[in-house]
This record gives structure tokens, C-alpha cells and sequence, in this order.
């Protein structure tokens, strides 16, 4: 039976063992420690520039909140054509009409776990889209997407390949099986390439060192800190400078409030922000209320 696909229910497919429906299923039912295998889909989106876009998915997120992922991911409703749900859906996360739609890796299939024990189990055909202009800017979901960047598919695949841990576990094996010389960034080596992606944070390719500092930024808990200091600790070589430096160019891909300074104050200029996820997360907090106590919320490893 078709599905009202803005229904205030939203239903996916199931697939049998041989990839064909089998029924469907609300989506706020179907995911759990023993997830049918569904239908899905991801799309990277590029603009004029042969740039991807990139999104940080929102903190409110049941499964992998806050991992940075390929533009929107989706599910078609139960007779609704493919390429329809990826326009829908894309124009429900980012507000973008797209012009170009395209398959990309069409047999694409994965099953995840999240630190929560929810299974993803999708058969999740890969697609690539084009939106028009340079690096233009979505109208964001808050509900779906914390922030965006474009940036130079390269350098997404390279941060899969050596960092994984910070993107989702489908877009690591979706960008292994993606190579720069796909016919979907015919000028991936323009000098346009290599500016900078957007006023949201740059994804490009990793030192050893940044890899080994956002590895430990990655691993603290929410309500518990480091310095600067300790974060270089850990790591062994560097210092408080050199990791602030990794985190101002790359603090977007982890939750870089919990690295402050001495005096648990968080990064200049950021403290109203780094305050709200301090009180979101249950980190414990001086009396002047946007200062870190360093002597209980400081994480021992």
C-alpha cells in the first residue's frame, strides 16, 4: 500500500535475503539491537566546483550523533521512487532543490552497531547530485544537521582512510570504494580546489600528529575535560600550543569544548557555546557557572 511520504509516520522497506520487499515497518519501531535489513539511501552532493559537501549529523540524533557523514542519507517510502526520496529528503535536511542526480555505487549494502547497540542494517544504493553556484548554503534542519562544509573529495577520502573514527561508519566504506577520478569531479585539480572549504571548518588531510590529537579529543566522555596540556600528554610530543592549533583547524570534527585551558576556562571566544554543551553533557562547573571544576570534571583516562 503506498505511503503518504509526509505522513507524520514515516514507514520503511524491508527487504527479504533476496534484496526484494518483504513488508514495511515504521521507522521509530524498526531500529534496534536486531534490525531487519531495509532500504536506504546516501547522496554526496557537489557544487559548481566539484566540492562535497560534508555534514556534521545533530547531537539530538539517536545513532551517531554528532559524527560528521556524506551530505544526507534517507529512506524511500514504501512505492516511492528512489531518486524522488533522495530530492525530498535532501530538500528536507538542507533546503536544496537538486539539479543532477546520478547512481554512484548502486549495490552499496553495510550493517553497523552504535555505542548505544543499535543496529544499522540498510541495502543502501550510493548516489552523487550537483546543486548550483560555489559552496552554497544550506538552509539547515536543526533537527538532522549541526553544520556543514565543503571540501575536496580527496581529502574526505584520505581523512576515511586514516581517520575513520571520524566519520560514520557508511560513509568509511562508502569513500573506500570512491576514487577521485570518477567521472563526478571532472576538475578535481583546478586551483579553485584548494581554497578553503567554508566558514565551517575545513576538512583536509591530517598530520600524524593532529590524527593522534583528535584520536584523544575523540575518546574523552561527555562531562569530563583535559587541558591542553594533557591532551599533548597523552599524545606524547607536542604542546599546549601545538594542540590548540590542531583544534582550531580541525575542532569541528570532534567535541573540542572538552579541552580547556589551566584554569578550566574553555577556548577564547567560544565560551557561551562551549558553556551550553558544559550543561547539556552534565560537566561540572564552578560557581561562576562557565568555568570547568578541573578537580572533578578533569577525565583520568
Amino acid at each position: 500500500m503506498a505511503t503518504d511520504v509526509g505522513a507524520a509516520v514515516e514507514q520503511v522497506v524491508l527487504l527479504g535475503a533476496d534484496g526484494k520487499p518483504s513488508g514495511v515497518a515504521d521507522k521509530t519501531q524498526v531500529h534496534g539491537a536486531d534490525t531487519p535489513l531495509h532500504l536506504a539511501f546516501s547522496v554526496y552532493i557537489f557544487d559548481d566546483r566539484d566540492r562535497v559537501l560534508m555534514t556534521r549529523r545533530a547531537l539530538s540524533k539517536p545513532t551517531w550523533p554528532g559524527v560528521w557523514t556524506n551530505s544526507c542519507c534517507g529512506h524511500p517510502a514504501p512505492e516511492e521512487a528512489i531518486e524522488d526520496a533522495v530530492r525530498r529528503r535532501v530538500k528536507h535536511e538542507l533546503g536544496f532543490e537538486l539539479t543532477d542526480v546520478h547512481s554512484l555505487l548502486p549495490d552499496f549494502g553495510y550493517r553497523a552497531v552504535d555505542d548505544s547497540g543499535v543496529v544499522e542494517n540498510e541495502f543502501c544504493p550510493v548516489f552523487w547530485a550537483r546543486v548550483p553556484g560555489v559552496a552554497p548554503e544550506p538552509k539547515l534542519n536543526a533537527d538532522e544537521v549541526a553544520t556543514w562544509a565543503w571540501t575536496d573529495l580527496r581529502a574526505v577520502i584520505a581523512i576515511a582512510a586514516v581517520s575513520p573514527f571520524l566519520l560514520s561508519p557508511w560513509a568509511v566504506l562508502q569513500l573506500e570504494q570512491m576514487v577521485p577520478t570518477h567521472e563526478l569531479t571532472p576538475t578535481l585539480d583546478s586551483p579553485e580546489q584548494h581554497e578553503s572549504a567554508s566558514r565551517h571548518g575545513e576538512l583536509s588531510p591530517l598530520t600524524s600528529f593532529a590524527e593522534n590529537v583528535l584520536d584523544v579529543v575523540h575518546r574523552i566522555p561527555a562531562g569530563k575535560v583535559l587541558t591542553y596540556t594533557d591532551v599533548a600528554e597523552y599524545v606524547g610530543e607536542g604542546g599546549s600550543r601545538a594542540v590548540s592549533g590542531v583544534l582550531e583547524r580541525h575542532g569541528h570534527l570532534v567535541p573540542w569544548w572538552r579541552v580547556v585551558r589551566p584554569d578550566g576556562m574553555p577556548s577564547e571566544g567560544r565560551e557561551a557555546e562551549a558553556v551550553l554543551q558544559y550543561h547539556s553533557e552534565g560537566t561540572p562547573l564552578t560557581q561562576s557557572g562557565h568555568q570547568v571544576d578541573l578537580e572533578t570534571g578533569r577525565w583520568r583516562g
